[in-house]
C-alpha cells in the first residue's frame, strides 16, 4: 500500500513484482499509468483520487481516446542514447551486459562519469555503478516534456532500462530486444482496464503511457492515418567496435 505518499509516478518496473496482488495508490499525484501495468494480474487496484490526465476533447473514431505519437528523441537517435543502450543490454553470446563484462567489480568511486550518465547507468545496473541514487523532482507538463526533449535532466529521472511497448517494434528479434534508457517516442491512451481490473467499474477511463524504443514502434493503423513512408530503424543491437582499453565516460 502506497496511498497518501505524494507519489508522482508509478515506475514501469512495477511489472517485475509478479507476486503483487493488492495495489492502492490513491491520494497521490499520479497523472498516468505505465503500459507495463496492463500485463499484471492484480486482485485489487485502487487508483482514485489522483490528478490523472484528461483525455482529448476532440472526437476520435477509435474505441478509446489517444494522443498523437510524441517524439522524445531526435532522428537519428542521439549517440549518448545508442551507447547507453549498448552498455546495459546483453548480447546473444553472453548473459551479462557490456558494462558488466568490462567491469566485473563495481566501477571505482573516483572514476569520472558525468552526473546524469552516472544516474542513468546506476538505475540500469546498480552492481557495476557505485554511489547513492539521487532523487530528482519531476517537471512535466500535461503530456510530459516538450517534443524532441534531450537533456541531462531526463537521464537523471531514469528509473531503469525499459522495454518497448510497441506492437510494431522491429527490435523484438534483435539483440537489443527493444531495450532503451530513454524512449524515442511516447503516446497516451485512455482505457478502463488496468492489471486485468476495471477500477472505475468500466465507466472511468485512465491514462496509459506507452513508450517506444525507435521511431515508428508505437504506430497504429487505427490511430495514424499518415501516408506510408520508409521505416527508420536504428540498429543498436549490433556489436559496436570498442577499444580494448577502459571505457571513458568523460567525453
Amino acid at each position: 500500500m502506497v496511498a497518501q505518499n505524494m507519489l508522482q509516478e508509478i515506475p514501469p518496473e512495477i511489472c517485475l513484482l509478479t507476486n503483487l496482488r493488492f495495489l492502492n495508490v490513491s491520494g497521490n499525484r499520479i497523472r498516468w499509468l505505465p503500459a507495463e501495468i496492463l500485463k499484471m494480474r492484480l486482485e485489487t487496484l485502487r487508483l482514485q483520487p489522483n490528478p490523472f490526465l484528461q483525455p482529448p476533447s476532440v472526437k476520435q473514431n477509435t474505441p478509446w481516446p489517444y494522443t498523437p505519437i510524441l517524439q522524445r528523441l531526435s532522428r537519428p537517435l542521439p549517440l549518448v542514447e545508442v551507447l547507453l543502450r549498448r552498455l546495459v543490454t546483453t548480447s546473444r553470446d553472453s548473459d551479462v551486459s557490456l558494462l558488466e563484462e568490462y567491469y566485473n567489480d563495481p566501477v571505482k568511486a573516483g572514476f569520472k562519469i558525468p552526473d546524469h550518465i552516472h544516474d542513468a547507468l546506476r538505475a540500469c545496473d546498480s552492481t557495476s555503478i557505485p554511489g547513492p541514487r539521487r532523487v530528482y523532482s519531476m517537471h512535466n507538463n500535461a503530456h510530459g516534456p516538450a517534443d524532441g526533449l534531450f537533456d541531462k535532466h531526463s537521464y537523471m529521472q531514469v528509473t531503469g532500462f525499459g522495454r518497448c511497448n510497441g506492437i510494431e517494434c522491429k527490435a523484438a528479434t534483435n539483440t537489443a530486444q527493444g531495450i532503451f534508457v530513454l524512449p524515442a517516442e511516447e503516446r497516451f491512451t485512455w482505457q478502463p482496464v488496468a492489471a486485468q481490473i476495471a477500477p472505475g467499474n468500466g465507466t472511468e477511463l485512465f491514462p496509459v503511457r506507452w513508450r517506444g524504443c525507435t521511431h515508428g514502434c508505437l504506430a497504429d493503423a487505427t490511430m495514424d492515418k499518415a501516408e506510408d513512408e520508409e521505416d527508420e530503424f536504428e540498429d543498436v543491437g549490433e556489436v559496436v567496435p570498442i577499444s580494448t582499453g577502459d571505457l571513458d565516460f568523460s567525453d
